[in-house]
């Protein structure tokens, strides 16, 4: 490879690196893919001026088109949520790659950007003014964001995203759901703004929030239906056994930072909303010995605000009434043996609650 400066045709050696990206994006022929970085340095480093700025703006034109086709072979899916991971999984390979081979490229855009220090110039803009100066991998997330999420939000009824939604009640419905293909496209969303200043302002604007939304209405409208034909303790198994789902299902969807945000809400439907029913029959759990269901009631309501105080005030006062009806049963006057009695009552209680635990 030559690294002297060369006199070239952009337009014939454009037309050749374009019919390279695309067998590299298509996955066809990428036998023949080898090799384009000299063309990238070649129409980089022209002489007499180099052709840095036609060569980003074609680059974002085929992207452009490359992906508008896509989202049209995606939404003509019925399973477009399976359909958009596909593509994507592709896409971002063939971006990465792309990014790699244009790495010449990326390093004059780059230090074209950093080399200016006003601020107005550090958000300079290349060629016609549609993208700022960023490497080709970030310039191929942001049109597959532009062009593919945000097209089909706004022009295709939100397709992609209600279907992720739907199937994920589905899941909570207790259906098999390609579980996979939901991550995925959550994911997706995550990838998509990586390399930029807000890397999960999309996956929070297009998922976390309605998602929070849906996960608050779904749990709203089981826990009052639960509430109203279970006992208390069919319903604190039923919450117990929704807890650990969703902490499951949280690592399989969402980003970490979502995870304590849809517990709460979780919590917030199936305990909060119902800690005054759980309080009211804890008495008589305790009354009845049901000890199970006293460590559901208190590991239920610790993980909200003052949840257990009530139960333990409870407790507290069944283990007192205890003591006081042995204590009466033995009448005015204790006996020699009357004390002995209560001295081992008192100790049986002692041992039989003090190794106990609630929680």
């Amino acid at each position: 490879m030559s690294l002297r400066r060369k006199r070239i045709n952009f337009d014939s050696s454009f037309s050749s690196f374009r019919n390279h990206l695309h067998s590299l994006f298509s996955f066809s022929g990428l036998d023949k893919v080898s090799g384009i970085n000299i063309l990238v340095y070649d129409m980089c480093t022209a002489n007499p001026k180099p052709f840095t700025e036609q060569l980003f703006t074609g680059i974002a034109d085929y992207l452009e088109e490359y992906t508008s086709d896509i989202r049209q072979s995606i939404l003509e899916h019925d399973d477009i949520v399976t359909a958009y991971a596909r593509a994507f999984e592709k896409y971002f390979l063939a971006a990465d790659c792309a990014s790699k081979i244009c790495d010449y490229l990326n390093r004059l855009l780059l230090k074209s950007k950093e080399s200016n220090v006003a601020p107005a110039d550090k958000r300079q803009i290349v060629g016609e003014g549609r993208y700022r100066r960023q490497t080709i991998q970030a310039l191929a997330m942001l049109i597959w964001r532009d062009r593919v999420v945000h097209h089909i939000r706004n022009s295709d009824l939100n397709r992609l995203l209600y279907q992720v939604f739907e199937f994920i009640r589905r899941d909570r419905d207790g259906e098999d759901i390609r579980s996979d293909v939901v991550s995925a496209v959550v994911g997706s969303l995550v990838q998509l703004n990586s390399l930029t200043d807000q890397p999960l302002q999309l996956y929070i604007e297009e998922f976390e929030r309605p998602y929070l939304i849906h996960t608050k209405r779904y749990y709203q409208r089981e826990a009052a239906r639960v509430v109203a034909d279970a006992s208390i303790s069919e319903y604190m198994t039923q919450a117990t056994h929704r807890l650990a789902q969703e902490v499951a299902r949280n690592h399989r969807y969402c980003h970490l930072t979502s995870h304590m945000p849809v517990i709460k809400e979780f919590e917030a439907q199936y305990i909060t909303a119902y800690q005054g029913r759980i309080h009211f029959d804890f008495e008589s759990l305790v009354d009845n010995e049901h000890y199970e269901d006293c460590a559901m009631a208190y590991n239920l309501l610790a993980r909200i605000e003052d949840g257990v105080k009530p139960l333990l005030k409870l407790y507290e006062e069944y283990i007192t009434r205890l003591g006081k009806s042995m204590v009466s049963r033995l009448g005015s006057s204790v006996s020699k043996v009357g004390a002995v009695n209560l001295w081992a009552g008192l100790t049986c209680l002692s041992s039989r609650f003090s190794g106990r635990q609630i929680s």
